[in-house]
């Protein structure tokens, strides 16, 4: 009797510890568990391609995200239809905390306006994550343009209607705003060259002579204005921008720059609360650390580490003012 008693309390014992075991080496559902997030490698999706200003934050953001998360981060160009390409791929993978994204002010909250049919049109369809920079639009020239500054530029848009031909990253970017806005704020008209994959098509085509302007982001222009080859008329912004800081500033013609093109880190809706909240501490830890600020700098983009709930309010507000614009 007592030797039953033993090797039924040895088998119960032992029950337990297989049960112990399990919860503490479990890699598939235990992949949920915020505590133990991240377990395997993660995917962070870009919507544009190489050359822009985007992939590089996002890039840098990527490597100090594997660091602090002890894990690989793999970064997954998708570029195409001004974003949603890339963005909708991500918002349809598995939410897991797996797949994340880098989102635009633009594409979370212009697309939705213009194509309401896009996976991430409502403002819960995805979750926020944090904003990891932002940046100022730049109105640039070939260096041998004959127009040698911002006033040259509105003078030769006047006495030339359509005839300025200007690229940027895309129809229903911030850059697309601002053009329409200086176009209606200063009574000029430019033909817009929109392309869909970036920045980098956007520069290609100044350089190459398809364009005569081109309203672009510093860290695209950064390397050919270093080089000669770009001068900057000005920037859309209400304070000296760091990266040229003696760039004329285009606000004398009532132009809201309220919207600077902003990046930020979203995942799928349906990701864990524990996953999301340690996703969020771990993004903290990058944009906050002096690695990541001193890239930012160095590259022409601004920080306002803002998170969750305060991300989706900005993108809200964004939205809003594209519609009254659109209305």
């Amino acid at each position: 009797m007592n030797i039953t008693r033993r090797s039924a309390a040895v088998a119960a014992g032992a029950v337990l510890l297989l049960a112990a075991a399990a919860c503490g080496n479990d890699s598939g559902g235990g992949d949920s568990a915020g505590t133990k997030y991240p377990t395997r490698d993660i995917t962070l999706i870009v919507p544009f391609g190489t050359g822009g200003s985007t992939d590089p934050i996002a890039r840098e953001f990527a490597r100090e995200l594997g660091k602090v998360a002890g894990t690989g981060v793999t970064v997954e160009n998708k570029p195409g239809s001004g974003g949603t390409i890339g963005v909708t791929a991500a918002m349809k993978a598995k939410p897991d905390g797996y797949t994340i994204a880098l989102g635009t002010n633009s594409i979370l909250g212009f697309q939705p306006v213009v194509n309401p049919s896009v996976p991430f049109a409502a403002p819960d369809s995805y979750i926020p994550i944090i904003k990891i920079s932002y940046l100022p639009t730049v109105l640039a020239v070939p260096a041998d343009s004959p127009l040698k500054s911002f006033d040259d530029f509105i003078s030769y848009a006047k006495a030339n209607p359509g005839k300025l031909r200007i690229s940027h990253s895309g129809a229903n970017t911030t850059n697309d705003v601002f053009l329409r806005q200086l176009q209606k704020a200063a009574g000029i008209k430019v033909t817009e060259v929109p392309f869909t994959n970036g920045g980098g098509e956007s520069l290609t085509a100044l350089l190459g002579g398809r364009t005569d302007a081109a309203a672009e982001y510093g860290p695209t222009l950064k390397a050919s204005v270093q080089a000669g080859k770009v001068r900057v008329l000005g920037v859309f912004a209400s304070e000296k921008y760091p990266l040229f800081p003696d760039a004329p500033l285009i606000t004398t013609y009532g132009i809201d720059i309220s919207t600077p093109p902003s990046q930020y880190i979203i995942v799928p809706k349906g990701v864990p609360s524990d996953v999301v909240d340690k996703l969020t501490q771990l993004s903290q830890k990058v944009v906050n650390s002096e690695s990541f600020k001193q890239f930012a700098a160095t590259n022409g983009f601004l920080e306002d580490p803002i998170t969750g709930q305060k991300v989706a309010d900005e993108i809200a507000s964004f939205r809003s003012h594209f519609e009254s614009l659109n209305a």
